[in-house]
């Protein structure tokens, strides 16, 4: 019976679903025929839009401690879960071969040093013969020098000085021929010239006042004026013609004095070149000396060579100290000490098994243990392409750890990969399922002592927080192409008295996550809207309550 009526009220609430559908597309109001339809209410509040995924915590600094010596370990100083400090002594190789390998380097070096002490002797007794002979070549061709240089330089610089009187003489000579002499004789006519005619126009105007005078025109004093004027210019003219005789005889006496001493410099100069004949015994002699020192500088080119010999052996003694240094830092390197402070998370070895070395080119050497910095953790999380690109470097994060499920650890996102993860074979990184994953890291921004590597975090990355918005459940949206709508109640008194009635109003949606949506336009707080009709397939949805999955069909 109870089956039946509820096959019953499906089949009504069908078609009251559909005598709304059809209302609701026609766009006018349509009365309610389920009175337990179910209304959903406008409100105010956040919306939160996050992306989860899980991962492991471990710390964000790990080394795996090494030995730079190989060898066997002789002792084991601490084991996983102590804590330790930088510097502090974790495990000792067994230092009786590097001890060995000191010994022989120190031999070697002992060797070297007496080796560079030979030669150096060598060298002392050598040199000092040789630079003798050097020093007295020397100063055979100083004294030669000093002879050479005396005439020699005075007759270079009688020679010089007469040349150049010489020149100066032909260039002096040349300038009163050629610019000096025909520039003064061209201003001299030229004065006499603007001196003519000057006097030719003062004879005019005093021509033109007289016999304007005559007629009565002008006074007597324009006659004195102009008379004055005549004479003025007769007497520059005058003058300028004296100028110009005087300035002849003047370039005639420069010129026959230019040319005396252009020959009394052609003399001069001859009787200085003719002294140099003198030089050449006393250059041949100093030619002669210059050989002899250059000999004894070969004799010394021969210390060079002991020098080198001197050299060769420092050298040797350098790569010998060098060896012995190395030798004594590996001897120190027997101590295994931490470069963190931390907690030894594993230790690989145990007190008598052989160890190699991380800088024998042949491997990267075997890790003794491992020691980790619990003070800052991480989650390394793996986000498909659609996830990642919500996803911004500092947004924050709520961390839950499973082991700890009554707290929260707020983090932060650090790093986003920039490329999809590959594959450990190669080839696309597209995924068995078709899915890209990229790497995102998680820093939490507290450290706890409960926290441990391995274990299993859940992290909420918050993607968007709105505060203060429209919210509206995602089943209470309609969907009409690509706009959205809702089904809005309001009251008409007038047709029918209490009857709820829906309109159909088109909104802007916003941010959206898993449940519910923001309102831009077309809604108020307090609206009450109705469930808009579905005609394909029922919907199901699976939520997580109290540890247990529930089906709520939509």
């Amino acid at each position: 019976m109870r089956r039946g009526l509820v096959g019953c009220g499906i089949a009504l609430g069908v078609l009251l679903i559909a005598g709304g559908v059809f209302w609701a597309l026609r766009g006018t109001g349509v009365k309610a025929g389920n009175p337990n339809e179910r209304l959903y209410t406008v409100k105010r509040g956040t919306l939160i839009v996050d992306v989860t995924e899980s991962g492991a915590i471990e710390p964000v600094r790990t080394v795996e401690i090494k030995s730079r010596v190989s060898g066997r370990l002789a002792a084991l100083y601490v084991d996983e879960g102590d804590r330790v400090r930088q510097g502090q002594l974790l495990a000792r190789i067994d230092p009786r071969e590097v001890q060995q390998q000191v010994e022989q380097g120190s031999a070697q070096v002992e060797s070297a040093q007496a080796s560079t002490e030979r030669a150096r002797i060598a060298l002392e007794i050598q040199a000092k013969e040789a630079r003798l002979q050097l020093r007295q070549a020397e100063l055979r061709v100083e004294q030669l020098e000093r002879e050479l240089q005396a005439q020699p330089i005075m007759t270079q610089a009688a020679i010089r000085a007469a040349e150049t009187a010489y020149q100066n003489a032909q260039e002096n000579l040349r300038l009163l021929q050629q610019v000096k002499h025909p520039q003064e004789r061209v201003d001299a006519e030229n004065a006499v010239r603007d001196a003519e005619a000057r006097l030719q126009e003062a004879q005019r105007h005093y021509e033109r006042v007289r016999t304007l005078l005559e007629k009565g025109y002008v006074s007597r004093q324009q006659l004195d004026a102009a008379q004055t004027a005549l004479t003025l210019a007769q007497s520059q003219l005058q003058s300028a013609r004296q100028r110009q005789q005087q300035l002849a005889e003047q370039q005639r006496i420069e010129l026959e004095t230019a040319k005396a001493s252009l020959e009394s410099a052609r003399a001069e100069l001859e009787r200085a070149r003719a002294s140099a004949v003198q030089d050449e015994i006393k250059r041949k002699a100093y030619e002669a000396a210059l050989t002899e020192r250059e000999a004894a500088r070969n004799r010394l080119r021969e210390i060079e060579m002991r020098q080198l010999e001197l050299k060769q052996a420092q050298a040797a003694e350098k790569q010998a100290s060098s060896q012995l240094r190395n030798w004594l830092i590996q001897l120190a390197e027997t101590d295994v000490r931490s470069p963190i402070d931390g907690i030894v998370t594993r230790r690989y070895r145990e007190v008598g098994e052989l160890v190699m070395s991380g800088t024998t080119g042949f491997g990267e050497g075997t890790p003794i243990m491992q020691v980790a910095d619990l003070s800052q953790m991480r989650v390394k999380l793996n986000l498909n392409e659609l996830d990642v690109a919500k996803v911004r470097v500092g947004m924050p994060v709520e961390v839950k750890v499973d082991a700890l499920p009554e707290r929260t650890f707020r983090g932060v996102v650090k790093r986003i990969a920039p490329a999809a993860q590959q594959p450990s074979g190669g080839g696309s990184p597209l995924g068995a399922l078709g899915v890209v994953k990229f790497a995102v890291e998680i820093y939490l921004q507290q450290s706890d002592a409960a926290l441990r590597p391995g274990m299993t975090a859940r992290c909420r990355i918050l993607t968007a927080v709105r505060q203060n918005a429209l919210l509206l459940p995602l089943e209470a949206l309609g969907k009409e192409g690509e706009r959205y709508y809702v089904l809005k109640l309001h009251r008409n008194t007038r047709d029918v008295p209490n009857k709820p009635r829906y309109e159909k109003v088109f909104v802007k949606v916003g941010l959206r996550n898993t449940s519910h949506a923001e309102i831009l336009e077309g809604l108020q707080e307090g609206d009450q809207v109705v469930k808009p009709p579905f005609a394909g397939p029922a919907r199901r949805r699976f939520e997580i309550r109290e540890g247990r999955e529930e089906e709520r069909e939509r």
